[in-house]
């Protein structure tokens, strides 16, 4: 009896320690919750022949699954989405709305979700097991910082890896950790969604997104939240980046009308972001410079791709006063030409031959 007793005593105190341990104090002494709960947002359009890959790695997570919830935002597939997500009822929300854009897709996302991070994940993308553990980790150690991102890898449609550690090769110069809003502007940071991660006390100061920006949301959501926390990233490859036919990034290489539009779309969103961000209190004159240079650069494909070359020479006057170094210089030049001269068939050259000269494989070539 004194053993059973003994024993019921020994339960009974590691029971309030382990109480005490999640509440966060110890003596005295706080300890942050390691398992945290984690919203993660599917926003999807017609991807039904991905988004079971992606559902599947959300469930395959090395993370207690009781703390991770999962919302699926269809924003009006007409494929076999709903059909797919269905096989993991009870394991997810599903909410089905008429098209409306991502932009309100991820608003509606936020909206229902409940998670102390909320994080978002394309429908096209896979995140490896490791990756939400490492996320929560990374904002139990960091208690200042409001952004957590890491890299990650490329893959085709069928899930061959196309690029190893992308934003190594192709965004070399990016900011390891601290304020990240000039560098993302710059074009130093790829903004994709799937490698993002924000508290949730941060995006319910800066959501709704405006849901008239149709391109480029993940790129206006990275910066606002920039402008307003400190963010952390993590040096591992911890998500697959499908790169196909249907996402943004392969667009700027198809015909010449899409990326007018593609284009014209961007620029509204520069504009946008640049409203937002001349309103802050600290607005810093240098990146809204960048964020102008942007903008007419995007005006000015948009009307040589249209055929609209007059609109498009009267944009560079604009581009060439926001200039800020030899190498925008130059680039400025060859965009004079192309538009001038250039028919529209030589645009998927000039973007490859920009693709070549960011990732050192025209330098590497040459010499």
């Amino acid at each position: 009896m004194e053993k059973r007793a003994c024993r019921t005593a020994i339960l009974s105190s590691t029971h309030l320690m382990q109480e005490a341990l999640f509440h966060g104090k110890v003596k005295g002494i706080f300890v942050m919750i390691d398992t945290p709960s984690i919203s993660v947002i599917i926003p999807t359009h017609n991807y039904g022949a991905f988004i079971g890959d992606a559902i599947g790695s959300i469930l395959a997570q090395d993370y207690p699954q009781e703390n991770i919830e999962i919302i699926v935002v269809d924003d009006g597939s007409t494929d076999n989405t709903r059909e797919v997500v269905q096989k993991y009822t009870g394991r997810l929300t599903y909410f089905y709305s008429k098209y409306k854009g991502v932009a309100a897709a991820r608003n509606k996302g936020v909206s229902l979700s409940k998670g102390q991070i909320v994080t978002f994940l394309d429908a096209d993308d896979i995140w490896v097991p490791a990756r939400t553990k490492k996320v929560a980790e990374a904002f139990a150690q960091q208690p200042d910082t409001g952004i957590v991102f890491h890299d990650f890898d490329v893959i085709d449609r069928g899930g061959r890896l196309l690029y190893k550690d992308f934003s190594a090769m192709f965004y070399p110069r990016r900011k390891q950790k601290g304020p990240l809003l000039t560098d993302i502007i710059k074009g130093n940071i790829f903004c994709g969604a799937s490698s993002f991660s924000f508290r949730r006390e941060l995006l319910k100061e800066i959501c709704p997104i405006p849901e008239d920006i149709k391109r480029g949301v993940d790129f206006y959501l990275a910066a606002v939240a920039a402008k307003y926390a400190q963010a952390w990233h993590i040096p591992e490859t911890l998500g697959l980046y499908r790169l196909h036919d249907g996402n943004l990034t392969t667009r700027f290489n198809a015909n010449p009308s899409k990326s007018a539009e593609i284009h014209w779309d961007l620029s509204n969103t520069y504009k946008r972001l640049s409203s937002v961000l001349s309103n802050a209190a600290s607005a810093n004159r240098g990146y809204l410079k960048s964020l102008r240079r942007r903008y007419y650069r995007s005006r000015l494909l948009s009307a040589a791709l249209s055929g609209e070359r007059l609109t498009a020479i009267k944009q560079l006057p604009s581009l060439f006063r926001s200039t800020e170094s030899s190498c925008e210089f130059y680039a400025n030049i060859g965009l004079s030409l192309f538009a001038l001269f250039l028919p529209n068939i030589f645009y998927q050259y000039w973007i490859k031959c920009g693709f070549y000269i960011k990732t050192g494989l025209l330098r590497r070539w040459i010499l």
